[in-house]
């Protein structure tokens, strides 16, 4: 299949991955790409276009979840049959082409919001394709020349050795936690792991204590499995351990830091976590994906470490690998590893071998750790544009504060006469999509707060963001009553890895 038509500019300072992505999805909406067409492969594409074929892979990636594009073994990729419904945002301030003077269909804006500040959309653009491609490529030779190597990753239901190796390293380094190898499985995703993991321990799918509001990833796995959630509110201070139920089989929590609201599970709490588990002989899966970069402090120490016979830790290495890569993986209790591991190997799915090789030397070899303190001073001169555009635009509106590790802040209204929701969708008439805090919740609680992720943009795209957020808000309450009518129903938002 021949390349379709695409123009990269390389100085237009917008990812490279993005303008490929815009550009096919507006192929498929004017018609120029039908229905049932088969896309160029990832490899040919790639060298068509003079880019990385991870570039190409997060553009395939984006407009199949989008559901623009379907794969199919021994088809490779096809446009979809029927493209997904479109909501348009507000027409472009200002005259011009696709202003309120050109409102006609052809006019109507197809793509989503100019900026998206939900939680979960991670950072692409500054991941080292050129060294994971020289990596990749070192790996696929590992492979071809020894088939020793290719059966050694084949046979070992916990993943690659090396790669299991890598992980046990720095989870110990980074997070104290206690594990060797032979207690770390890999998977495609936290979600597959534990998905598989509560449908493995017999007796343990039963109830499941989550945290309220919370991350809907991992739950939404439980509950496809029949699992009865049960919310527990969090706080400041994380999860509300006098406020656990008599019994229950699992609890999921994030004692790192808590998403979406922020904060961590206090020393105190802790304990009693892990004494109200022990009482109950209950199952503590530890949440500790999308977490790796720390602006303040250190990262606290695992707790898998006070608890190894009754904490589950799952990682996914956060905003530090990419999320075309889908992987995950679990540090497992040691009275069950070794059969869990067995197990999981003929349920769970894993990443291809050359990606765990090549993830494997890229951890070993020091790549993550030097690519994480890279992030950490770009999300941090992002964080501090986001604040401070708050500060300076919504201060009297919205109350801030930093966050120390995380992807968002969480802003609280302090004008009673809106809502999170409200605010939510008159933002989204301004092409700024925000999530309330409520969209995370399972039980009814206050709308009062937003969750603003800043890793998506750059400090002048945030300012510019909240300079829409501050138009649609002086509008007033009363002009956002056909935003909340127009605003899509609740999603359940995830993260880089989840």
């Amino acid at each position: 299949m021949p390349s379709p038509p695409i123009e990269l500019r390389r100085d237009s300072g917008e990812p490279l991955y993005r303008q490929i992505e815009h550009q096919l999805r507006a192929a498929i909406l004017d018609g120029r790409l039908r229905p049932g067409v088969g896309l160029p492969g990832i490899r040919s594409l790639a060298r068509d276009l003079g880019v990385g074929r991870i570039t190409v892979i997060t553009a395939y990636d984006e407009l199949a979840a989008e559901g623009y594009l379907v794969r199919r073994i021994g088809s490779g990729t096809l446009v979809a049959g029927r493209p997904p419904e479109v909501v348009p945002h507000a027409l472009p301030l200002g005259p011009g082409p696709g202003s309120a003077r050109a409102t006609g269909p052809a006019r109507r804006e197809q793509r989503g919001p100019a900026f998206d500040l939900r939680p979960g959309r991670p950072e692409l653009a500054n991941f080292p394709v050129e060294l994971w491609s020289r990596l990749t490529r070192e790996a696929w030779r590992d492979l071809s020349r020894c088939g020793r190597v290719l059966a050694e990753i084949a046979a070992d239901p916990g993943g690659d050795p090396l790669l299991r190796e890598a992980l046990a390293t720095y989870a110990g380094a980074s997070r104290g936690a206690r594990a060797g190898p032979e207690r770390i499985v890999v998977g495609t995703s936290p979600r597959s792991l534990v998905g598989a993991l509560a449908h493995l321990l017999p007796g343990r799918a039963g109830t499941a204590v989550v945290e309220d509001p919370g991350d809907p990833s991992l739950r939404a796995v439980l509950a496809a499995l029949g699992t009865r959630l049960v919310p527990v509110p969090v706080d400041d201070h994380g999860l509300q351990v006098h406020r656990l139920p008599d019994r229950a089989d699992l609890v999921l929590v994030g004692p790192a830091w808590q998403r979406p609201r922020g904060g961590s599970l206090a020393p105190q709490r802790r304990a009693a976590l892990l004494a109200w588990a022990a009482a109950r002989d209950a199952l503590i899966i530890e949440d500790d994906t999308g977490r790796e970069i720390r602006f303040q402090g250190l990262h606290p120490t695992a707790l898998q470490v006070a608890a190894e016979d009754r904490v589950v830790y799952v990682g996914d290495l956060g905003p530090g690998i990419h999320p075309g890569l889908s992987f995950g993986f679990a540090i497992l209790p040691a009275r069950v590893a070794a059969g869990l591991i067995r197990l999981l190997g003929l349920t769970a799915d894993r990443p291809p071998a050359a990606n765990q090789r090549a993830l494997a030397r890229f951890v070993a070899e020091g790549h993550l750790d030097r690519h994480l303190r890279r992030l950490r001073v770009v999300q941090a001169e992002r964080q501090l544009a986001l604040l401070e555009a708050l500060r300076l635009q919504l201060g009297g509106f919205l109350s801030v504060a930093p966050a120390p590790t995380g992807d968002a802040i969480v802003a609280t209204i302090l004008d009673g006469r809106w809502s999170a929701s409200a605010v939510a969708g008159a933002c989204l008439q301004r092409g700024v999509a925000v999530a309330p805090v409520a969209d995370f919740r399972l039980a009814p609680g206050p709308d009062r707060e937003l969750v603003l992720s800043f890793t998506g943009h750059s400090p002048e795209g945030l300012a510019e963001a909240v300079s829409r957020m501050a138009r649609a808000v002086a509008a007033g309450p009363e002009r956002a009553d056909g935003a909340r009518a127009g605003r899509p129903g609740r999603r359940a938002f995830v993260g880089a890895a989840s």
